[in-house]
């Protein structure tokens, strides 16, 4: 699966503008002094893709499990947090003609590292369990990878028509793609306190990674340019 280099320069150091930014106003905004909480987390879900049809082609399922962690600070109900996860699959090339996906044989393996800021708003935590409510949006930095170890011998039959109008996914045989991209997401979730210092909570997301994906390959063929999708993930947080 390939995917085009869009302008990306300066993406990350843009995001940590944008969270001193919400930072500053969000001690201007505290009215009182012990409000900040300094927490960090880990975290682990599922995720499917907007371009599933493409992924289900390659990897064979429309998403998979990711993991990650960050850090986060909150002062009274706001919080800015930063986050990285990661996705890997490894499948296989193919082509697409005429809907029918043809399978190459050629191993393919990709890895997606989602890199996030989060601003956003914690509700009062209420009733007997003390849940509290969230919800936020901001910025990220998708690192997109692909490689294929090795391509077909020569004088080795074709495996698709010869006449397939769009060819296979990905890079060049046995080359690798590295490349990153912009992305914007929201959020929302519930959490509660196991202890005083450890947090459960469960959360999802949507996020938008447009034109991410290439022009050719099964993306095209399904008409899918978006690499960012729904997560639903179960959030441990430690801190206070």
């Amino acid at each position: 699966m390939s995917a085009r280099r869009p302008a990306v320069a300066g993406c990350l150091r843009r995001l940590g503008t944008c969270a001193a930014i919400f930072l500053i106003g969000a001690v201007a905004a505290a009215p009182a002094a012990g409000q900040v909480a300094v927490r960090g987390f880990v975290q682990a879900g599922l995720l499917r893709f907007a371009a599933a049809e493409s992924f289900t082609a390659i990897t064979g399922r429309p998403g998979a499990a990711v993991h990650g962690g960050g850090g986060q600070i909150g002062i009274a109900r706001l919080f800015v947090q930063g986050s990285i996860e990661r996705y890997a699959a490894s499948g296989q090339r193919v082509f697409v003609f005429e809907d029918r996906v043809f399978h190459l044989g050629i191993p393919n393996r990709i890895t997606i590292v989602p890199v996030q800021v989060t601003a956003g708003y914690r509700m009062t935590p209420r009733g007997r369990w003390r849940l509290a409510g969230y919800g936020g949006g901001g910025l990220g930095a998708y690192r997109f990878a692909e490689s294929a170890p090795f391509g077909p011998r020569a004088g080795d039959p074709p495996q698709a028509p010869a006449d397939a109008a769009v060819p296979p996914l990905g890079p060049p045989y046995g080359d690798e793609v590295r490349e990153t991209h912009r992305s914007y997401h929201v959020l929302g979730g519930v959490e509660a306190p196991l202890l005083s210092w450890l947090r459960l909570g469960g959360e999802g997301q949507w996020t938008w990674v447009p034109g991410a994906l290439g022009e050719g390959g099964a993306p095209a063929a399904f008409g899918q340019t978006d690499l960012g999708g729904l997560t639903l993930r179960v959030k441990l947080s430690v801190g206070y």
